[in-house]
């Protein structure tokens, strides 16, 4: 997940999920936010570009990752659904957190 904005209620904490695209690493990184991803906003727009409109103050960056995290989420709860129909939900629990 990449945070779209400054996150409240204990988002100082160090999170291995969380990404500040605004951090200047990011600059001249020419890849999608998450190559895993199937999203459209992972098949079209690089984190570079993302940095970009996010230090601009653009609406657009908001828009995308706002879109991506939607989907990531969406993604997400599918898996465990699915893995709680074919009782595999600790096996994705062991894989999510290790």
């Amino acid at each position: 997940l990449f945070r779209s904005l400054t996150p409240e209620n204990g988002g100082n904490r160090k999170n291995r999920w969380r990404s500040n695209i605004t951090n200047k690493k990011y600059a001249t990184n020419f890849t999608p936010l998450d190559k895993h991803c199937q999203c459209k906003i992972c098949q079209n727009y690089t984190r570079a570009y993302i940095r970009h409109l996010m230090i601009a103050n653009e609406i657009l960056g908001l828009k995308l990752m706002s879109y991506h995290n939607v989907y990531f989420v969406t993604k997400l709860m599918e898996r465990i659904r699915e893995s709680i129909k074919t009782d595999t939900f600790e096996k994705l629990q062991k894989k999510w957190y290790n």
